[in-house]
C-alpha cells in the first residue's frame, strides 16, 4: 500500500481482521510507520520487501474509532 501513516493505518486495519499481510509503500509526508519498520523514506528502497521482504507482526491500537499503527499519530 502507497501512502502516509494514516492511509496505512486504514489498510492495517483491513488487512489485520483478514489475516493477510501487506507492503508499506511510504509516499507520505512523514512515514513514521515506515520508518518504524525499518523501510525507510524511498518508495524504491519498500518495493525490495517484496523479494526479500520478511513478515512483522506490529500492534495496532484504536482510539475513538481510528486505528493507529505507529507512535506519532
Amino acid at each position: 500500500m502507497a501512502g502516509g501513516d494514516g492511509s496505512q493505518a486504514l489498510v492495517a486495519a483491513v488487512t489485520a481482521r483478514h489475516g493477510i499481510p501487506f507492503v508499506v509503500v511510504p509516499a507520505g509526508t512523514r512515514n513514521h510507520f515506515a520508518r518504524d519498520l525499518g523501510v525507510g523514506t524511498g518508495v524504491v528502497g519498500s518495493l525490495a520487501a517484496f523479494v526479500d521482504g520478511v513478515d512483522v507482526r506490529v500492534d495496532m491500537a484504536e482510539v475513538n474509532g481510528r486505528v493507529l499503527v505507529n507512535n506519532a499519530s
